[in-house]
């Protein structure tokens, strides 16, 4: 009988109340690459990105995603998923989350290289929830500009990838737009989506109906998921109010 082999696993767990589960693309360039995606950015990939999330809200029931580039962050004020195991979470989720956008790529696309996604939970108390948020769309806003400069560079000064990358370097976000308009790109020409990232939440609304034993119209309350590509700033009140609204105060 062979002795026993220690496993090496970790029991720590989430701490109650708010975390964001942040779901990282792996091998995204070499998928833009080799699929020839539209740059500086690809409708088909974000609306594969929106599918996949909702199917984590429709298994894991979670107050909102927030979605940019490859990343995919996902809020829950009362996780409770697989008793809170971090390393569970980690392992499922990321999983979950590769085999799910290559089903829907492979709708599209048959040679697909090996693309993958890491996952890391953010425990957030108090404004911190809304602080994450304002922080990843500041990101998504600097991955815009720098997308677009680098398409610039490239495909109308036909600079190399390396050379065009080295250009942009250390620039500041007023001098990535003033590089954009320079090669005839105004900023209202950018689709709201490119820069401000994608929010996918629980959408409330009445349905009607209608009642036989009363014979008459009777409304009841359902939710749906929707994706809002042109979301507002998070860190103005607009932003806050709707940040507020679509987190759960009862299921």
């Amino acid at each position: 009988m062979s002795p026993t082999v220690p496993e090496i696993y970790s029991d720590q767990r989430i701490p109650e109340g708010c975390s964001y589960v942040r779901l990282d693309g792996w091998n995204f360039r070499s998928l833009a690459k080799k699929l020839r995606l539209q740059k500086p950015f690809d409708p088909f990939l974000a609306e594969c990105l929106v599918q996949t999330s909702k199917v984590f809200f429709k298994t894991f029931n979670p107050d909102l995603a927030f979605l940019f580039s490859d990343e995919i962050n996902l809020l829950f004020s009362r996780y409770a998923a697989f008793n809170r195991r971090l390393e569970k979470v980690d392992s499922i989720f990321a999983g979950l989350a590769s085999s799910i956008l290559y089903k829907f790529l492979n709708r599209r696309y048959s040679d697909l290289p090996e693309i993958s996604f890491d996952c890391r939970v953010i425990p957030v108390k108090g404004g911190e929830t809304l602080e994450y948020l304002i922080c990843r769309q500041t990101e998504a806003r600097r991955n815009c500009y720098n997308a677009y400069a680098q398409h610039c560079l490239i495909g109308k000064d036909g600079l190399e990838p390396k050379r065009a990358a080295e250009r942009r370097k250390n620039m500041k976000l007023k001098d990535l737009k003033r590089l954009i308009r320079q090669h005839g790109i105004r900023m209202s020409q950018i689709p709201r989506w490119h820069e401000r990232g994608i929010l996918v939440y629980w959408e409330r609304f009445s349905k009607e109906g209608f009642d036989p034993i009363r014979s008459r119209k009777v409304f009841a309350k359902r939710r749906r998921i929707h994706a809002d590509r042109c979301p507002p700033r998070f860190d103005t009140l607009e932003g806050k109010r709707l940040v507020k609204k679509v987190m759960r105060t009862e299921e």
